[in-house]
């Protein structure tokens, strides 16, 4: 098993100007990450129930 902010750094500089969607509490570490949060987006869930975060 892997700790997702490790995948997010190794991922961080090869973006380029992806958007980048995160889904669940892995957001979180992504907003910490991130360099562009203007492409980014996180699909937060509530007891089964998708919420979009922008």
């Amino acid at each position: 098993m892997f700790d997702s902010s490790d995948m997010f750094r190794a991922f961080q500089p090869h973006r380029g100007k992806a958007i980048v969607l995160v889904t669940g509490t892995s957001g979180r570490d992504w907003r910490e990450i991130s360099d562009n949060e203007t492409r980014d987006l996180t699909l937060q869930g509530a007891m089964g129930q998708p919420i979009l975060r922008l």
